[in-house]
């Protein structure tokens, strides 16, 4: 008789490639990307906020959202800004 045997690895690597979880991740990083940028303009620091989909090593997906601010100063209040809203959707 002959064994079956599951890894537990590819299932995670295969379980992170479908659809719904890339949207789940699409949909996350949109939220944060919209509550920095909405934070950026009270805040009235004129920034770009990007959203880049990217797989990390171990196959899980995810994305990076990156905030570029003009001047130095400027970049280092969205960059916080940035931080601070990511831990607020993240709860």
């Amino acid at each position: 008789m002959e064994q079956t045997v599951i890894d537990a690895d590819d299932l995670f690597v295969l379980a992170n490639q479908t659809t719904q979880v890339k949207a789940a991740v699409s949909q996350r990083s949109a939220n944060i990307a919209s509550r920095t940028r909405r934070e950026l303009a009270k805040a009235k620091i004129d920034a770009d906020v990007t959203v880049t989909p990217r797989t990390l090593a171990n196959g899980r997906s995810g994305a990076d959202v990156t905030v570029s601010g003009k001047g130095d100063y400027s970049a280092r209040r969205a960059g916080r800004i940035l931080r601070r809203t990511a831990r607020e959707v993240r709860r």
